[in-house]
């Protein structure tokens, strides 16, 4: 019975949902040219006009990584490997682009959407706010981590 229930654990722990390409972090989300996320190496990046980036490790509790796992479902996308722009309804210039790249077990996927702009045309209005909600939960995550709190300010400012 005893050897029936490490099997069983070993096979769980192998086999588990953990592990699946699914529920891989492989997340990226790059705001502009200012900052970047990056969940599977862990990294929150700053860019600089005239210094070189920098870079600050943080490390996710188990909770963390499951709101992340939670979030990325609750987005219902399909994600296939596609390369997507969300229109907006903004005629601000310049378009400031935030750039999401999920690696899944279908292949990569990349959604840019303008993350200043709130109006979306009714096709896609529920896809857009389910974006920028999940990249919302990602960064509160990771700026709330106590190695990125006190992350400089980026110098890059767009006219």
């Amino acid at each position: 019975m005893l050897r029936l229930v490490i099997g069983l654990l070993f096979l769980l722990s192998f086999c588990g949902c953990s592990t699946s390409k699914e529920n891989q972090l492989d997340i990226i989300i790059q705001f502009a040219k200012s900052s970047k996320i990056d969940i599977k190496a862990s990294t929150y990046t700053v860019y600089f006009i005239a210094k070189d980036p920098v870079i600050m490790h943080f490390t996710l509790s188990e909770k963390e990584k499951e709101d992340i796992v939670q979030a990325k479902k609750a987005l219902l996308i399909n994600w296939e490997p596609v390369r997507t722009t969300i229109e907006d309804s903004c005629w601000h210039d310049p378009k400031l682009y935030t750039r999401i790249t999920i690696n899944s077990k279908k292949g990569l996927s990349i959604i840019d959407i303008d993350n200043g702009c709130n109006g979306f045309y009714p096709s896609n209005s529920d896809h857009a706010i389910r974006i920028k909600e999940f990249i919302k939960k990602i960064k509160e995550i990771v700026k709330s981590k106590k190695e990125v709190k006190d992350a400089p300010e980026t110098d890059m400012s767009y006219f």
